[in-house]
């Protein structure tokens, strides 16, 4: 027999699966109402909740936790009366994981979809999609979360700019001082791709800040098409070598065959996420 646990006035997070097959996390906050199945079935879901992996505990990053698990991810929202989604999934859902949630016994399955469910309100057994959210508090807060992140990234961005004439002028007085410039170069490559990431995402700014983002992704995407190109040409040319003709210049070298798909894997995944972000008006 289910164990219970007391979850009234305690935060508890409960699975749900909606009409489509998607699974989703719910966040009561200590508030937030929850299915009579979840309730009965408290112990299960608190199980199932450990085998994700939680980062940054007590900020609003927390969710993106969620969103890597595969998982769309509601908050109670005490203004609203309402779940609000928060996150929405990154990746696809581990089988172990979605195994997990889905032997839940007695999973609420709620009759909306999450995909389209920005927010989702419920008393009782009855849980749809009836709030009207033009703009929550968990919105403005990311928001603003998102506005400030972005402009901690500029400052970075600036010093480690600043930082490479300076050191180069300061090379005439020791050699010494070559050293921050090639820490400074690999910062400030981070630091423009974090900002342009950040830009994309930056719902607070305006379609403005988002196409400055995506012209920020420019030089990613350029140098992810050069990985891709680049490991392409040294795959053709150990096949060509190796299969068909060999030719005099052509020297064996095993670790090419590792190499080339490492360079075509990582300049795909630069290219894909080069753009990648929230387009003004597309956040839920």
């Amino acid at each position: 027999m289910e164990e219970h646990r007391e979850t009234d006035a305690n935060e508890f997070d409960w699975f749900a699966r909606d009409r489509e097959g998607r699974l989703g996390l719910f966040s009561t906050a200590g508030d937030g109402p929850i299915p009579a199945s979840a309730r009965q079935s408290a112990v299960a879901h608190e199980v199932v909740g450990e085998l994700i992996e939680i980062r940054d505990w007590g900020s609003a990053a927390v969710w993106q936790s969620y969103a890597r698990a595969g998982l769309y991810a509601y908050d109670w929202s005490q203004s609203e009366a309402c779940y609000v989604r928060v996150e929405k999934p990154e990746s696809a859902m581990s089988p172990v994981l979605q195994r997990a949630v889905e032997a839940i016994p007695g999973l609420p399955e709620l009759d909306l979809s999450f995909e389209q469910a920005q927010a989702v309100a419920g008393d009782g057994p009855d849980f749809s999609e009836d709030c009207s959210l033009a703009a929550t508090e968990q919105e403005r807060q990311r928001d603003a979360l998102a506005s400030r992140s972005s402009k901690r990234i500029l400052i970075k961005l600036i010093l480690a700019l600043a930082a490479l004439p300076v050191s180069l002028l300061l090379v005439r007085l020791s050699g010494y001082f070559f050293v921050p410039f090639l820490i400074a170069l690999p910062l400030a490559v981070l630091y423009w791709l974090d900002l342009g990431q950040a830009l994309r995402n930056d719902g607070s700014g305006g379609r403005l800040r988002w196409m400055l983002g995506i012209v920020m992704g420019v030089p990613q995407a350029l140098l992810g098409l050069c990985c891709v190109v680049a490991g392409i040409a040294i795959l053709v040319w150990l096949v060509y070598n190796t299969f068909i003709e060999r030719q005099p210049e052509y020297r064996s070298n095993p670790g090419g065959w590792l190499f080339a798909p490492i360079l075509v894997l990582a300049g795909v995944g630069w290219l894909f996420s080069a753009f990648r972000g929230d387009k003004p008006g597309d956040r839920p």
